[in-house]
């Protein structure tokens, strides 16, 4: 059931409300490693915005799928970050072009690279643990 129809339990709104919240304030944290790059460290300007991405992503699905288990959205923003991550190697010159707009760019990629998929691990894990460490806590009770 999707958070945006009615019928939810406070706890569950909460807890809704809570990783819609993450979800829009990672958007801006993994911009600026984009756009800013020269304001952060070098690990996290080269491989910040990647990890931030898969952490985005599993925000948003939080959000999305409240019921589901939080392991099985690990897993799950893990696989749909190498299946963005695998379309990169799709070269054909509408998509190319289509990547080359700021914002199916950020989306999509432009190039496929085998350290990505570490970072969206990391990503996906870090996504995860903050979402274990979040439920366990007074902040969802």
């Amino acid at each position: 059931m999707f958070p945006i129809f009615g019928g939810m339990k406070p706890m569950r709104t909460k807890k809704i409300f809570l990783y819609f919240v993450l979800f829009l304030l990672t958007i801006p944290l993994g911009l600026a490693t984009r756009l800013y790059p020269d304001h952060f460290p070098y690990i996290i300007k080269t491989y910040g915005g990647d990890v931030l991405y898969a952490t985005c992503l599993f925000f948003f699905l939080r959000f999305l799928f409240p019921a589901t288990e939080v392991i099985k959205l690990g897993i799950l923003t893990f696989l749909a970050c190498i299946i963005i991550e695998l379309q990169q190697l799709y070269k054909a010159s509408w998509i190319v072009q289509l990547r080359h707009t700021f914002p199916f760019g950020l989306i999509l990629g432009y190039d496929f690279v085998l350290s990505d998929c570490i970072c969206y691990a990391a990503g996906a894990v870090l996504g995860t643990g903050i979402a274990m460490l979040l439920e366990r806590s007074w902040v969802l009770r």
